[in-house]
């Protein structure tokens, strides 16, 4: 009720006065005239306020209530779809914090710390996650193993496969501060200078030098922003 209100105070206006003009006509009925001619305009007032509650329950049976339901329907994928974008781009971060940091606590991560990491990150280096692809179970060694590579390029495409779901099934849905989120993701330095450029090349990079952090930090504040987004879909 408090959303409808919310989302509607003009019609709601219009509701409220429409009854209290039925009421003042039905109540005064039986008594004078308060000036000339005022019966007549009372009436007036009084039929197109019957027409506006009809319309005004109409709207809500037919239209809103209806619209409602799709757009909490809607809501719950869209929640579900960013809380899955946000799992996988914390999927980097947690192996690569357990790799480079030897743990890894999301509150507690800081640019200082990521900056470190990066600086450490070796493309070849091994996780701790089994690669599917390449799993034997009669013989499980090192290349059964992500690369550092192999994780971030998967976690990377699964972003970007559910960053389109949200553009291709639920534009109509998306709030802008949702919206200004997701073109961010496929702009920054993770997916257009790491996973399009750096991991084509036939050598390895490596960030030792860097004394500023343009891929990491960006990337986990970007991921802290989408959690702050998922809670206006209830």
């Amino acid at each position: 009720m408090k959303t409808f209100i919310k989302r509607n105070k003009i019609i709601c206006s219009f509701f409220i006065a429409s009854v209290t003009i039925i009421v003042s006509y039905i109540c005064s009925m039986d008594k004078a005239e308060w000036f000339p001619h005022a019966g007549i305009w009372l009436n007036v007032l009084f039929q197109l306020s019957i027409g506006f509650i009809i319309n005004f329950v109409f709207y809500v049976t037919q239209v809103y209530i209806p619209q409602r339901k799709l757009t909490l329907q809607a809501n719950s994928c869209i929640r579900a779809r960013i809380q899955e974008i946000v799992r996988r781009m914390s999927e980097i971060f947690l192996e690569l914090g357990r790799k480079y940091n030897g743990k890894y606590d999301e509150n507690d991560t800081t640019s200082k710390i990521l900056l470190e990491i990066l600086r450490k990150i070796n493309f070849n280096d091994r996780i701790t996650v089994l690669n599917p692809s390449r799993l034997n179970l009669n013989n499980i060694d090192d290349n059964s193993y992500f690369t550092v590579k192999e994780w971030i390029i998967t976690r990377l495409e699964f972003i970007e496969h559910d960053t389109d779901a949200l553009f291709k099934y639920y534009t109509v849905y998306i709030t802008p501060d949702l919206m200004k989120i997701l073109e961010k993701i496929p702009k920054t330095f993770m997916h257009c200078n790491l996973a399009r450029m750096a991991f084509k090349m036939p050598f390895n990079t490596t960030f030792e030098k860097c004394n500023e952090d343009i891929l990491l930090t960006p990337y986990f504040a970007l991921m802290k922003e989408l959690q702050s987004v998922k809670d206006q879909y209830q």
